[in-house]
């Protein structure tokens, strides 16, 4: 069964339904469950022109293996086929036009099959490839200057902005969580693990366990104090463990504080040779957090490396050149994009370093963040705030840096990397959820 093109009242949707069959070994009968596809504040999705049709829907194991589970013309009746129940997958969804370009993505987070037994009904939302789209059920805040992320791949948490109130948004019921947490102070830094939020200010640190509902201060690790780390960005290593690190915030004295906390909540001070202000911060994995730029001085470093696992991080040979960093993002295991002035900055070189220039951004942002999906490669997308306080949303590649219009204006928003792909832009003024897939 299709229902394409529907408008309804907030959120408006149009909606594609697909029937799948569940069997186990052990089962007589064959329930079927539902997959719907929403299209949240967007109703043009599948009609605008070139409107898709075909579509395909992949599933993915935990391990990365890949299979497919239906390919074909979109038409009035959908049915993926008889799946095993007892299957943990991700699904994938991709509807193309008569020239196969790819014109709607989505994807779901892992959920086990047998989860639709008794008429339960799988959401999972999609949208024009290339652009943005508002997620179902916005929330009500919009708070400036968030601080933004998402708790256990599935829970995007929004806090900061100058108060201890939360808002949480369930990423596979597509809707705010309700009675979200209040901090026990407000934070100028967040970081998670597992079920917990840490929130950082000047004075110390909180950790609010959410499966328990209660806030205990943390202790206070040797080497450094929370003070010398709050206002700064978290990065986080493939193996969940994260590093808040004091030289990425813009305020305040240099520092080469940076604090860990592993996936277990095992908190430590480490730290940079160089203290800096207003410096990038990523995850380049196979080496460690790499930060670059913010050093006060011409003879330090332009960049370092800390291991996951390293007291003291290591500077590299690059030289610096005035480089304007607020965020980076690593394109691959080498190579490092460095925003809001793009520069592509490689790891891998030993002498004679200096960082490849790409195309500026055509608006000039003072506060930026930097992100990679599978699905753009060798570029990145650069989501910040330009001199009156607008959100801008960039696409930047090797030989272009083109914006993204966002449905909803907005002002001092904060972004945040999405587990189903692309990047949420989140708060400035609205409670609505924007997404953006390339």
């Amino acid at each position: 069964m299709l229902v394409v093109g529907a408008v309804m009242s907030w959120p408006r949707r149009a909606t594609l339904a697909i029937t799948l069959a569940l069997s186990a070994p052990s089962c007589t009968s064959t329930p079927e469950g539902t997959i719907e596809l929403v299209t949240g504040g967007e109703s043009d999705v599948f009609t605008r022109a070139p409107a898709p049709r075909t579509i395909t829907v992949d599933a993915f194991a935990a391990d990365g293996k890949k299979s497919s589970v239906f390919s074909g013309p979109i038409s009035a009746s959908l049915d993926l086929g008889t799946l095993d129940r007892t299957l943990l997958r991700r699904l994938e969804v991709r509807a193309a036009d008569e020239a196969g370009v790819v014109r709607v993505r989505g994807g779901s987070l892992f959920f086990q099959y047998g989860a639709l037994d008794g008429g339960a009904v799988l959401q999972i939302f999609v949208q024009r490839a290339g652009e943005t789209a508002r997620l179902p059920q916005p929330f009500p805040d919009g708070r400036r200057d968030p601080l933004v992320d998402v708790v256990r791949g599935r829970v995007v948490v929004v806090a900061g902005g100058g108060g201890r109130e939360t808002q949480l948004y369930d990423l596979l019921r597509l809707r705010p969580v309700s009675s979200p947490p209040v901090l026990a102070r407000v934070p100028r830094s967040l970081a998670v693990f597992d079920l917990h939020v840490v929130a950082i200010d000047d004075a110390g640190a909180s950790d609010f366990d959410l499966a328990l509902g209660a806030s205990s201060d943390v202790v206070t690790p040797a080497l450094g104090t929370f003070g010398e780390v709050a206002g700064g960005q978290t990065v986080y290593a493939s193996n969940g463990a994260a590093f808040v690190v004091g030289a990425t915030r813009t305020s305040g004295a240099p520092t080469a504080r940076v604090l860990r906390i592993d996936a277990a909540g095992k908190l430590a001070f480490v730290s940079l040779t160089t203290p800096r202000l207003g410096a990038a911060a990523a995850w380049v994995e196979g080496r460690g957090v790499v930060v670059i730029g913010g050093a006060a001085g011409p003879t330090a470093a332009a960049a370092e490396v800390l291991t996951v696992d390293g007291a003291l991080a290591t500077p590299t040979p690059l030289q610096p050149d005035g480089l304007g960093t607020r965020a980076a993002v690593a394109l691959d295991g080498s190579r490092v994009l460095v925003a809001p002035d793009p520069r592509v900055i490689d790891l891998g070189c030993s002498q004679a370093c200096t960082p490849e220039r790409w195309p500026a951004l055509p608006a000039k942002l003072v506060t930026a963040r930097a992100y990679t999906t599978p699905d753009l490669v060798g570029g990145a997308i650069v989501v910040g705030n330009d001199e009156a306080g607008a959100t801008r949303v960039f696409v930047v590649k090797k030989d272009a840096a083109e914006e993204r219009p966002l449905k909803v204006a907005r002002s001092g928003a904060g972004s945040v990397g999405m587990p189903t792909g692309g990047v949420g832009i989140v708060a400035g003024g609205s409670g609505v959820i924007e997404s953006f897939v390339p």
